[in-house]
């Protein structure tokens, strides 16, 4: 896209009396397809022309003349949008994807470099969500296309599985007990548990501080609480893998996620 960006900023070179190179640096995305490809923020200019930026745009657009890659140049508040032909798109791009092959758009100038991308960051005891899906996806998609651009990926899957929240889970999986003929899968009944916990303990001192008490054993070491934590995280990564298995992902892989707990045994 690089050839366009240098088009779109090679038809403000006489308008502006800016060289290519200094234009194509101020081009920016517009924030919707439908306002065009690229956008020139005539703010910039406002102070030198010594007018409203909005007029400023509304000028440049009756002196740009609308050739090929261009197929439309219209003003847009402050700034100036340029919308890219297809058919010059199709024609120019779709012979290099087949002459390329499965090696269109690689590139190597993230050679040497290192990228960390977050993705879903779910909390022990609690079931996956749409918007850690929707994480998971966005940052599987960023990681393959910069690994095609060169770049070296770190995969990050923060899981928020410490603090005094995990002290009241055990003291409530402890009062409540558990029900092993519930007939639902173990992440539903140990969410439902964690909310009962959180709720209960706004209006029961007791349970609160024995959860208190008990995230203090588990800063410890002590190897009760260090047990059930280890099994609500076993839990839970059953439920994740079931989940990202299904979207081809591994929770274990390093490849793609790199699994930080936020504390170990």
């Amino acid at each position: 896209m690089e050839w366009y960006k240098e088009a779109v900023a090679q038809c403000l070179v006489e308008p502006l009396g800016k060289s290519r190179e200094e234009i194509a640096a101020l081009l920016r995305l517009p924030p919707e397809p439908g306002l065009g490809d690229y956008a020139f923020p005539c703010f910039t200019l406002a102070q030198e022309w010594k007018q409203a930026p909005a007029r400023i745009a509304a000028i440049l657009a009756t002196q740009i003349a609308i050739e090929e890659p261009l197929a439309a140049v219209q003003a847009h508040g402050p700034y100036l949008n340029f919308t890219l032909d297809d058919q010059v798109l199709s024609r120019e791009t779709l012979p290099r994807i087949l002459v390329a092959g499965e090696r269109y758009g690689h590139g190597d100038e993230g050679h040497g470099k290192k990228v960390i991308i977050d993705y879903s960051a779910p909390n022990i005891a609690k079931e996956l969500l749409f918007h850690h899906i929707r994480s998971t996806m966005i940052g599987h998609a960023l990681t393959q296309i910069l690994r095609m651009r060169g770049y070296t990926v770190e995969g990050d899957n923060h899981l928020g599985d410490w603090g005094t929240p995990f002290g009241l889970l055990i003291a409530a999986y402890k009062r409540f007990g558990w029900d092993a003929q519930a007939g639902v899968e173990d992440i539903v009944q140990l969410n439902a548990l964690y909310v009962r916990a959180a709720q209960t303990a706004k209006t029961d001192p007791v349970l609160a501080e024995e959860g208190r008490r008990w995230f203090q054993r588990l800063e410890a070491g002590d190897a009760e609480a260090r047990q059930h934590w280890r099994w609500f995280v076993e839990v839970s990564l059953a439920e994740f893998q079931k989940v990202y298995s299904g979207c081809r992902l591994s929770i274990r892989s390093a490849s793609l996620f790199s699994n930080r707990i936020s504390r170990t045994p």
